[in-house]
């Protein structure tokens, strides 16, 4: 989800305030990705492309790290 005002934290939060929102099976699953709207739909070229590839990167990583964590747990 791209944050239409460049700051990320203020979507995810405007996310976490809408229960029609919050009511979707992607959003209850935690696959919803807050990104930033300008890297994501704005800058276009080579190193947009490249920071867009390492900000997935950070997204899946983080999330590989969150699944890891929850599986030692149990």
């Amino acid at each position: 989800m791209t944050a239409s005002n460049n700051t990320v934290d203020a979507e995810r939060e405007r996310w976490q305030q809408n229960a029609v929102l919050r009511s979707l099976c992607a959003y209850q699953n935690n696959q919803v990705y807050f990104v930033d709207y300008q890297l994501w739909s704005r800058i276009r070229g080579a190193i947009a492309a490249d920071l867009i590839v390492d900000n997935v990167q950070e997204l899946l990583n983080a999330e590989i790290s969150h699944v890891s964590d929850r599986q030692q747990i149990h």
